[in-house]
Protein backbone atom coordinates (compact mmCIF):
# COMPACT_ATOMS: atom_id res chain seq x y z
CA UNK A 1 0.00 0.00 0.00
CA UNK A 2 2.71 2.49 0.98
CA UNK A 3 4.77 1.46 -2.04
CA UNK A 4 1.83 2.32 -4.29
CA UNK A 5 1.45 5.72 -2.61
CA UNK A 6 5.14 6.49 -3.04
CA UNK A 7 5.08 5.39 -6.67
CA UNK A 8 2.05 7.62 -7.23
CA UNK A 9 3.89 10.62 -5.76
CA UNK A 10 6.98 9.95 -7.88
CA UNK A 11 4.85 9.68 -11.03
CA UNK A 12 3.11 12.92 -10.07
CA UNK A 13 6.50 14.64 -9.92
CA UNK A 14 7.45 13.20 -13.33
CA UNK A 15 4.13 14.35 -14.81
CA UNK A 16 4.72 17.84 -13.40
CA UNK A 17 8.24 17.92 -14.84
CA UNK A 18 6.86 16.95 -18.24
CA UNK A 19 3.98 19.43 -18.05
CA UNK A 20 6.13 22.45 -17.17
CA UNK A 21 9.15 21.22 -19.16
CA UNK A 22 11.43 21.66 -16.16
CA UNK A 23 13.99 20.27 -16.13
CA UNK A 24 14.08 20.06 -19.91
CA UNK A 25 16.08 16.83 -19.82
CA UNK A 26 13.05 14.96 -18.46
CA UNK A 27 10.90 15.83 -21.47
CA UNK A 28 13.77 15.20 -23.87
CA UNK A 29 14.51 11.72 -22.52
CA UNK A 30 10.80 10.89 -22.21
CA UNK A 31 10.21 11.67 -25.89
CA UNK A 32 13.26 9.64 -26.91
CA UNK A 33 12.12 6.66 -24.83
CA UNK A 34 8.70 6.82 -26.50
CA UNK A 35 10.48 7.01 -29.86
CA UNK A 36 12.38 3.86 -28.95
CA UNK A 37 9.09 2.06 -28.46
CA UNK A 38 8.56 2.23 -24.71
CA UNK A 39 5.00 2.74 -23.51
CA UNK A 40 4.37 6.04 -21.71
CA UNK A 41 3.81 4.47 -18.29
CA UNK A 42 7.00 2.40 -18.57
CA UNK A 43 9.03 5.43 -19.70
CA UNK A 44 7.72 7.43 -16.74
CA UNK A 45 8.61 4.62 -14.34
CA UNK A 46 12.11 4.46 -15.81
CA UNK A 47 12.52 8.20 -15.32
CA UNK A 48 11.04 7.85 -11.85
CA UNK A 49 13.74 5.36 -10.90
CA UNK A 50 16.37 7.94 -11.83
CA UNK A 51 14.52 10.61 -9.84
CA UNK A 52 14.46 8.35 -6.76
CA UNK A 53 18.22 7.91 -7.09
CA UNK A 54 18.70 11.67 -7.27
CA UNK A 55 16.44 12.23 -4.27
CA UNK A 56 18.44 9.64 -2.35
CA UNK A 57 21.65 11.56 -3.08
CA UNK A 58 20.04 14.84 -2.05
CA UNK A 59 18.85 13.43 1.27
CA UNK A 60 21.89 11.28 2.06
CA UNK A 61 24.44 14.00 1.32
CA UNK A 62 22.27 16.96 2.41
CA UNK A 63 22.83 18.69 -0.91
CA UNK A 64 20.78 20.49 -3.51
CA UNK A 65 19.16 18.79 -6.49
CA UNK A 66 21.92 18.36 -9.07
CA UNK A 67 20.29 18.83 -12.48
CA UNK A 68 23.47 17.95 -14.37
CA UNK A 69 23.81 14.61 -12.55
CA UNK A 70 20.07 13.97 -12.99
CA UNK A 71 20.33 14.72 -16.72
CA UNK A 72 23.38 12.50 -17.15
CA UNK A 73 21.63 9.64 -15.37
CA UNK A 74 18.49 10.10 -17.47
CA UNK A 75 20.51 9.96 -20.66
CA UNK A 76 22.03 6.65 -19.48
CA UNK A 77 18.55 5.20 -20.03
CA UNK A 78 19.02 5.76 -23.77
CA UNK A 79 22.19 3.67 -24.06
Amino acid sequence: MEKDKLQGHILEVINNQLRVNNPKCTNEVFKKLIGLGYEEDIAKKMIGAILVGELYNVLKNEELFNEERYSNNLHELLL
